[in-house]
């Protein structure tokens, strides 16, 4: 673990003074520095060398979140058309499972009650939650930031509620500090190569974090960890099918694009955290009931929302 940390802090030094030697992409109107991305795939094959554990216990944390990077470092470049995308996507999970049926979501434990998932329902359940989750956080990415406070707070929920991976989520979590460094000066920024592998990588440790832990890990909760960026998932794709628009297309609809023209960026960032943390606490520390916890999600978001567009 010492050599891992000592790694990871000079390679985070090393990137906030070479960050711009990283690929720069035409975004629009300027070029932007698409460094995040390629700093997290340096940090995961740190990780790789450095691990104390068998690198074969790491490795499918590994190869496939660098898949996941290699496919948004292209579509940063070339701009993947969004269905084909998707089928890239579909196979990488299919694959994934098929190797390690421990990635595969078979039954959810929901109000302390199993319920199983057969055969094919689980492979097209688990499919659909890895591409939601993945989407979501491409949502997110649009502001300075966001992406990188939110995949923090993911990671190290999971690290310190679980204990699951803790070197690994350590790592990860120091190299989120160090680009949001550069990120809040926007200098840098995480680029659809940052989203995917973290996203991904987040996917795999939070379904193996529930069937592990599934008598003391709630559907529920996890539901609560991710509700804001999935209902303005959610809202913006039944809206553009709505108005007859591509679901895939970029626009400034999202809760905090709205948000940030409201009330500026550093308000912004501060309430949609505590917005995303707020059900969760009331739930794990006041042991206040699920199913208020998740009505008052739906309360949360759509006050939220009303707040941000009026």
């Amino acid at each position: 673990m010492t050599y891992l940390l000592v790694f990871q802090i000079f390679i985070g030094f090393l990137f906030l003074k070479f960050y711009a030697y990283f690929p720069k992409l035409n975004n629009r109107e300027n070029k932007v520095i698409y460094s995040g991305g390629y700093f997290f795939a340096i940090s995961l094959i740190g990780y790789a060398i450095f691990s104390p554990h068998p690198i074969l216990e790491e490795i499918n944390f590994i190869i496939f979140p660098l898949c996941a990077f290699i496919i948004g470092a292209i579509d940063d470049k070339i701009d993947i058309n969004p269905w084909l995308r998707l089928l890239i996507f579909s196979i990488l999970i299919l694959l994934l499972i098929t190797i390690e049926n421990k990635f595969q979501i078979n039954f959810i434990n929901f109000n302390n009650t199993i319920y199983k998932i057969n055969f094919p329902v689980d492979i097209f359940f688990t499919c659909l939650c890895f591409l939601l989750l993945i989407n979501a956080m491409n949502f997110a990415d649009g502001i300075n930031c966001l992406a990188g406070i939110i995949f923090l707070f993911f990671f190290t929920f999971l690290g310190f509620r679980l204990g699951i991976k803790f070197e690994l989520i350590t790592i990860i979590s120091i190299s989120i500090i160090f680009f949001l460094i550069l990120n809040w000066k926007n200098i840098s920024h995480m680029g659809d190569s940052g989203v995917y592998l973290l996203a991904f990588l987040f996917a795999q440790l939070l379904i193996v974090s529930f069937k592990e832990n599934y008598q003391n890990f709630l559907s529920e909760e996890i539901f609560l960890i991710l509700y804001l960026p999935g209902f303005d998932l959610f809202r913006i794709f039944i809206d553009r099918l709505f108005k007859k628009k591509n679901p895939f297309k970029a626009d400034k609809t999202h809760l905090h694009h709205l948000l940030n023209k409201k009330i500026g960026l550093q308000k912004t960032l501060v309430m949609y955290m505590a917005c995303l943390v707020a059900p969760l606490v009331l739930y794990s520390f006041f042991l206040i009931n699920n199913f208020i916890c998740l009505f008052m999600c739906i309360i949360i978001y759509s006050l939220l929302f009303s707040y941000a567009k009026n």
